[in-house]
């Protein structure tokens, strides 16, 4: 959501700078929650609750929990309560999406087998859509100054927490300079921050991992690690595709999709090992989390059609690395802000890098 500023006469929806991070904490947790329902009733025998009267289907539980997160989000102000909502609303979401075979047949089967392909298509929707409301939904300076009052309360409640105030004033300068905000900027300056915001548990727990993410990633083992690790993340999905050709006489749509798919995530892997190895880590990382989402969003809806058992410990896993992911891209930009370039020059750079043999 940043670019060049515009100006529109009023804004009826003022778009959440952290917006994008929440739908992503939604969608995951849907996704997350739909297999973990899938996978309970296959493991348990598809049990019914309720007795021999009643039956409590779990689309009823999503609707509570979605609830609870509107109860949230109307009743709140504090941003980590919204991030819950998010999470809370995404497992509620997934549990109502998943009984979607129900809702669709005239027999109410759960069982129907395009029910999943469905699924994944909603739900690659709503990622399309918080990407690009990222990509193509430009601030204004007003939209700015609103997002800054938003940290500001952050600001005091963790007792005036210095990555707060330096956030705040970010977002003020990308702002309006008007008498009011300029007032508001120069006292923000003037007010001392707090490193640990008066050792509130939470921003105690974050100076924590960034100091711990500090000394990680200045290990010299750090890169050989994480280099080695995608390299094996890369050579087993590989290995699962070019396996489930083996296994059929006559190849499908399943197969050829999951093994291009897998091809595609590799190349997005080497690329982000690319960077990293030169020393631009955030590149880097946005691009081995592309490889993480293609997995997740593509080659995992083609293995769950195959192997639903076991799909979901891959789901799981891949679930684990893109969290990670998002982390230490949190991390690195913190520190290093001016390596954040777009994707069309990162592309471009690894390109004529490469056929320059640098």
């Amino acid at each position: 959501m940043t670019g060049n500023h515009r100006t529109r006469k009023f804004s009826y929806f003022v778009p959440n700078i952290d917006g994008g991070d929440l739908l992503e904490n939604f969608l995951i947790s849907a996704i997350f929650s739909t297999i973990g329902v899938r996978f309970y009733l296959y493991l348990f025998g598809f049990p019914e609750f309720g007795g021999e009267r009643f039956h409590i289907a779990h689309v009823l539980w999503g609707g509570l929990l979605m609830t609870i997160a509107i109860f949230l989000l109307a009743g709140f102000l504090n941003k980590w309560v919204k991030e819950l909502a998010s999470i809370i609303g995404g497992i509620g979401f997934g549990f109502f999406v998943d009984e979607l075979g129900k809702y669709i047949t005239h027999d109410n089967n759960y069982f129907y087998q395009p029910t999943i392909a469905l699924i994944y298509l909603i739900f690659i929707f709503i990622f399309l859509i918080s990407r690009a409301s990222r990509k193509y939904i430009q601030l204004t300076r007003k939209e700015y100054s609103i997002n800054a009052l938003e940290v500001l309360k952050e600001f005091v409640l963790y007792d005036y927490d210095v990555s707060e105030k330096n956030k705040a004033l970010d977002l003020i300068e990308r702002g309006h300079h008007d008498g009011l905000m300029r007032h508001v900027m120069d006292t923000l300056r003037q007010t001392h921050g707090t490193e640990n915001g008066n050792m509130h548990l939470e921003i105690r727990l974050k100076h924590y991992f960034q100091k711990l993410y500090i000394r990680i990633a200045q290990n010299s083992r750090y890169t050989k690690a994480l280099v080695s690790f995608f390299i094996l993340y890369t050579l087993l999905n590989t290995y699962r595709a070019l396996a489930s050709l083996q296994n059929v006489h006559a190849y499908s749509y399943i197969e050829i999709g999951q093994l291009i798919s897998s091809v595609f995530s590799g190349a997005l892997v080497i690329i982000g090992l690319y960077y990293i190895r030169y020393k631009q880590r955030v590149a880097g990382y946005e691009f081995l989390k592309y490889s993480v989402l293609v997995n997740i969003f593509i080659t995992q809806f083609f293995v769950f059609y195959q192997e639903r058992l076991s799909s979901v410990m891959i789901l799981f896993v891949n679930i684990l690395i893109y969290i990670v992911l998002r982390y230490l891209i949190a991390q690195e930009s913190l520190y290093h802000p001016k390596l954040s370039k777009s994707r069309l020059a990162k592309m471009k750079n690894f390109f004529v890098n490469l056929m320059r043999g640098k």
